[in-house]
């Protein structure tokens, strides 16, 4: 399996730290047009609450690029063949204020419009 998502151009991250490596990695990506995908989360989330991390607002906030907010919901447990429902929303753009104040703010309206499309879900 580690092979296969290195081929498809994943990369870790350490989430009990600021895992500079891999936000230099992330950095690198959008300067060049690269579109990254992010959990902001950064786990699985069992019981629809979830607190995002401020990572993902905060590249988006220091590259100035958009976030696609996308969810990924499943009654239950995730089984083969089981069903699940991905649904995305409509691009967000991060505000100019590049400060970590202003990158919090923008990791709030995340999770709301993430929020918004797991509750439209259940």
């Amino acid at each position: 399996m580690r092979l296969f998502m290195k081929l498809c151009g994943v990369f870790p991250v350490k989430r009990s730290s600021s895992d500079i490596k891999s936000v230099n990695k992330a950095n690198s990506l959008l300067s060049l047009g690269r579109i990254i995908g992010i959990f902001p989360q950064g786990k699985i989330v069992r019981d629809g609450s979830f607190e995002p991390k401020a990572g993902s607002a905060l590249l988006a906030v220091k590259n100035s690029v958009p976030v696609l907010p996308v969810s990924i919901y499943s009654k239950g447990k995730i089984k083969p063949f089981s069903k699940i429902t991905v649904t995305f929303g409509e691009l967000l753009y991060p505000p100019k204020d590049t400060s970590l104040k202003a990158a919090r703010k923008f990791s709030k309206t995340i999770k709301e419009q993430i929020t918004a499309q797991l509750e439209a879900n259940e």
